[in-house]
């Protein structure tokens, strides 16, 4: 049967199919703008099987600032045109019962009337940047699923000039935008394995049962290669992009993962997925991470274990040794942990990188995870979501000196120490004058401890030096003006350390 006309390409389609497969059972999708109805019978076998409500919205009388395309509605029955098509789709009951509504009315007049949370909001009415505005801030705050839309392209620069203004960045496949209320970055930092193992981590992200919106590749090589250029990432791009991620190659500034890892951080996604470039996460692997990011949970982790060919599920260490469990094939619940090792999903942007690591950023994953339980959140594994290590030759650690591993030994049990010690601390790393203007915000606990230039200021208080801080925490997150420059800081000083140590407690 072919699909009515309309303005929807086989590309459209595909990104169209992919987004409606993410509504869950029963869900709701709202269309603004139908037409004759080619992208929701497009759709239609899943919606069918998905058993999904739909809302379609329209006035069936065309748009006046798109008069020549719109004839077609000033000339036939665009309403009788649109129900033919979609009982040809759907069967000749579909617009009997409460499956699809039909409401013939402005997308203003139908916002007041839609009550309920919209899983999926596809914005397809009319494209100037007045009236894609209007239906984002009509719209979006009913919408807990996706909101995304049609003509993402500079053919029509209003629909990108409201997108842009209101999200930021959005994701766009052919000229579909979306943006998720959630959505999950995936990123891989990557050395020395570009002609081994990086294609089947790629693959192992793209084949994934729940699809990660973007991927980073950060490349830390020495020799900058074009990807693009070689054949099998040729192949990984277009099978991630079929499979409705993108993507892009970011080069790293070959300083240590540590400092890629923490570009992801302060990104702005709902979650990020960090893989290492020699693992391949078996299918269900980040649908099962997923499911265990409940509140209160800062990180899951699941099991990375290298392929055996034996049975050795279930192993057990050796006598005295207490391994990480996430080395080990076991069944069973979720465990709760005090760190995570290697592969993750996790909160982002809630604790940092500890960037005064060494380039082999030894210890990295330990101690942001453990920054977490710091912070009250729980760390999880469990043993449904798999990844194979294949500990390939190359990685960003390989050929450094023994001499960094030592450095960021001492800077991780310096930093454990001071943490289990339970002390709250704060730096000072600045003029009298500020010292004074903190006494006038903070009033320090008794057991805290208080690193500082003038000592003398803070008599009866535990004080340390500022180089003594330095082996404890990154005394650049102390710092109160580079704080009030990011956050855009337009009150006192005084207010400023208050609200410093607050987003640091």
């Amino acid at each position: 049967m072919n699909l009515p006309d309309g303005w929807f390409s086989n590309e459209n389609i595909r990104e169209y199919r992919r987004l409606v497969e993410k509504i869950p059972q029963g869900g709701l999708l709202v269309e603004l703008g139908v037409w004759k109805g080619k992208s929701l019978c497009s759709v239609a076998d899943i919606i069918l099987r998905k058993k999904i409500r739909v809302i379609a919205v329209d006035t069936f009388k065309g748009t006046d600032s798109e008069g020549e395309a719109h004839k077609f509605a000033k000339e036939f029955n665009l309403r009788e045109e649109f129900e033919k098509n979609i009982k040809n789709f759907f069967g000749e009951f579909a617009l009997v019962g409460t499956d699809i509504k039909i409401f013939e009315m402005t997308t203003n007049e139908a916002s007041v009337l839609v009550k309920e949370e919209i899983d999926l909001l596809f914005i397809d009415a009319g494209h100037t940047y007045e009236d894609v505005k209007q239906d984002i801030e009509n719209w979006y705050p009913k919408v807990k699923g996706t909101i995304a839309g049609h003509d993402y392209s500079q053919n029509w620069k209003g629909v990108i000039k409201a997108v842009d203004e209101k999200f930021g960045s959005v994701k766009v496949m052919g000229d579909i935008w979306s943006k998720p209320k959630i959505d999950i970055l995936c990123y891989v930092s990557t050395c020395n394995r570009t002609d081994t193992t990086l294609p089947l981590t790629l693959v192992s992200i793209a084949m994934q049962t729940l699809k990660p919106d973007h991927l980073i590749i950060f490349d830390d090589n020495k020799e900058r290669r074009n990807f693009n250029d070689i054949e099998v990432y040729q192949y990984c791009f277009k099978l991630l992009y079929e499979k409705g991620i993108t993507s892009q190659v970011i080069y790293g500034e070959q300083k240590g993962q540590h400092h890629n890892h923490e570009k992801a951080n302060t990104m702005s996604f709902t979650y990020n997925w960090r893989i290492d470039d020699d693992e391949i996460a078996e299918p269900t692997c980040l649908e099962e991470l997923f499911k265990e990011m409940k509140d209160g949970v800062g990180a899951v982790g699941g099991l990375v274990t290298q392929p055996v060919v034996e049975n050795l599920s279930n192993i057990n260490p050796p006598s005295g040794v207490i391994p990480n469990i996430q080395w080990f094939n076991w069944d069973g619940e979720p465990r709760e942990v005090e760190d995570l090792y290697s592969s993750f999903l996790y909160l982002p942007n809630i604790v940092h990188f500890d960037l005064r690591l060494s380039s082999v950023a030894h210890k990295e994953e330990t101690m942001f995870t453990e920054s977490f339980r710091y912070k009250g959140y729980k760390l999880i594994v469990t043993p449904k979501a798999k990844t194979q290590h294949f500990r390939s030759a190359g990685g960003i650690r390989s050929g450094q000196g023994e001499e960094m591993f030592k450095h960021d030994e001492q800077i991780y049990r310096a930093w454990t120490v001071f943490r289990k010690l339970g002390k709250k601390l704060y730096v000072l790393n600045n003029g009298i004058g500020d010292h004074y203007m903190f006494l006038q915000a903070i009033t320090p606990e008794k057991d805290s401890v208080i690193a500082c230039c003038y000592p003398e200021i803070l008599k009866g208080y535990n004080t340390i030096s500022i180089a003594e801080a330095q082996a404890i925490v990154d005394i650049k997150d102390y710092d109160i003006y580079k704080w009030c420059v990011q956050n855009n800081w337009k009150g006192t000083l005084i207010d400023a350390f208050k609200k410093l140590y607050e987003d640091i407690s």
